[in-house]
């Protein structure tokens, strides 16, 4: 089952991202987030704050064992599947949900629960895996014709661990449960504004990142404000024709979930994988605007890379 695709049509294609590769050099790839950690080489989350990004999606757990072969029922849950054995079950965890155009974001906390499985490798055997469950969940996201999105999942670990988070409203400017964002200041590019106060928005956007003989290598996601500018990642999406990215594709949310009243994002970096940060600005050193708390990079071993 595909992970964590459903904003892939607009992304470039594996075949594009690894061309004549081969199965071995997809795990190196998937390896390359934490050479130091064997262990954890199929972790796809980093930092102090455990993420895992929206949306959930149908995951049929195992057949119980002793359960006859010809009883084809078996539990659906809403989930992921994730390669490897790296999480636990258990409390603290929180759930990012945003509803339609104004209705803003809540937080509300979850619980993990982690059943054994495996996960399918293209033209190979299948490899241990865990499917990952949280309970429970707003209805609003199950409900007929609900436009609420569960843009993220996380769990504050080790130096995050005591972050002021609190059950209900938390403060939203931009969510991508919207149906666009307010333009930004100049037409025709791919910036978003951030009316964090009036008159003095923060500015997201994505520039062309230099190569080698005048050539782009894809772009850069930079942040701007107050006359400070922080360039946070670079990604490389693949734009369909001339139209440029949009902001609802970069950008998840925009609010402040730390409480310090200056923004935090929720950023969507994808490629050639799934790339998804969460910014923080009580992370922020020096000159910076935010700092990193947590991300999520994923290539679906199922896929075809060659």
């Amino acid at each position: 089952m595909p992970l964590l695709l459903d904003r892939m049509p607009i992304r470039r294609s594996f075949q594009l991202f690894l061309g004549a590769c081969t199965l071995l050099g997809l795990a190196a790839l998937m390896g390359l987030a934490s050479p130091a950690r064997s262990a954890d080489v199929n972790d796809p989350t980093r930092g102090d704050l455990v993420l895992f990004p929206g949306p959930l999606q149908e995951q049929t757990l195992p057949r119980t064992p002793g359960t006859p072969a010809g009883n084809a029922s078996r539990p659906v849950v809403m989930g992921l599947n994730i390669p490897g054995r790296n999480f636990r079950a258990g409390e603290g965890w929180w759930g990012l949900v945003c509803g339609a155009q104004n209705s803003g974001c809540q937080l509300v906390p979850l619980r993990l629960a982690v059943t054994p499985a495996t996960h399918p490798v293209y033209d190979s055997e299948p490899t241990p895996s865990q499917i990952l469950s949280w309970s429970p969940l707003p209805a609003s996201l199950s409900a007929p014709d609900s436009k609420a999105k569960l843009l993220a999942v996380f769990k504050p670990i080790r130096a995050l661990a005591k972050l002021p988070l609190a059950v209900g409203p938390v403060k939203t400017w931009l969510h991508a449960a919207m149906d666009s964002y307010p333009p930004g200041g100049r037409i025709g590019s791919m910036e978003v504004s951030i009316p964090v106060t009036p008159g003095a928005p923060a500015l997201l956007l994505p520039r062309l990142q230099p190569g080698k003989e005048g050539r782009s290598d894809g772009l850069l996601l930079e942040l701007r404000q107050g006359g400070r500018r922080q360039v946070l990642d670079g990604f490389d999406p693949v734009m369909e024709g001339p139209v440029p990215v949009r902001p609802t594709d970069y950008l998840l949310w925009a609010g402040d979930l730390d409480g310090d009243g200056k923004p935090d994002l929720l950023v969507d970096l994808s490629g050639g994988m799934r790339k998804v940060k969460l910014y923080l600005s009580s992370l922020a050193t020096g000159q910076e605007l935010v700092g990193e708390a947590g991300s999520f990079e994923f290539v679906d071993p199922s896929s075809a890379g060659c």
